[in-house]
């Protein structure tokens, strides 16, 4: 019957125009523009960042206690950073990349611990108003997890290694956008 074909017609006029719609689309994407991300200022300050000074702070004893310690830690993240084209050097005049761990726990839930790495790139910087030179944090990387006595050798290791890629990240896209 006639009302068959014309309910068909409808159908079909909709999907070649959906179809013809999403083919001038994909067509003209390439032709948008997208503004590029501007970095922030924080970041910025990582761009070109060859050199660095490592300082692995005291780490808490529960680490310790499980098998860390702060050597172990400089011998990995200088081979790690190596790897990615920074060297590690002993020079006051380089970023100094530093690495603070702490530790907690809460009564209320005594089988789990909290860790916080906290990662800092410092610059010497000069401060006018004050006529004095100072050695700063420009950039600042939180990791933070929460885990038990079981996990935490495994949680930490983990933790160690996306906060020093989040790190490397952070020097790459810098770099590659330094304005």
């Amino acid at each position: 019957m006639a009302p068959c074909k014309t309910r068909r017609i409808p159908g079909l006029a909709l999907t070649l125009t959906i179809v013809a719609g999403l083919g001038a689309v994909t067509w003209s994407a390439p032709m948008l523009t997208v503004p590029k991300k501007s970095l922030s200022d924080e970041i910025l300050t990582l761009a070109g960042i060859t050199e660095v000074k490592l300082i692995i702070s005291r780490l808490p004893d529960r680490l310790t206690d499980a098998g860390y310690t702060a050597e172990l830690i400089y011998k990995n993240w200088t081979e790690d950073l190596k790897k990615e084209g920074i060297a590690v050097v002993d020079d006051d005049a380089v970023p100094m990349l530093r690495l603070s761990v702490a530790t907690s726990t809460d009564e209320s839930a005594p089988d789990t611990i909290c860790f916080l790495n906290f990662v800092t790139i410092e610059h010497s910087t000069f401060v006018d108003r004050l006529d004095r030179k100072f050695h700063i944090p420009t950039w600042t990387g939180l990791k933070l997890a929460l885990t038990n006595e079981d996990t935490l050798g495994k949680r930490f290791s983990e933790r160690l290694k996306d906060s020093l890629n989040h790190l490397i990240l952070r020097i790459g896209e810098a770099s590659a956008n330094p304005k």
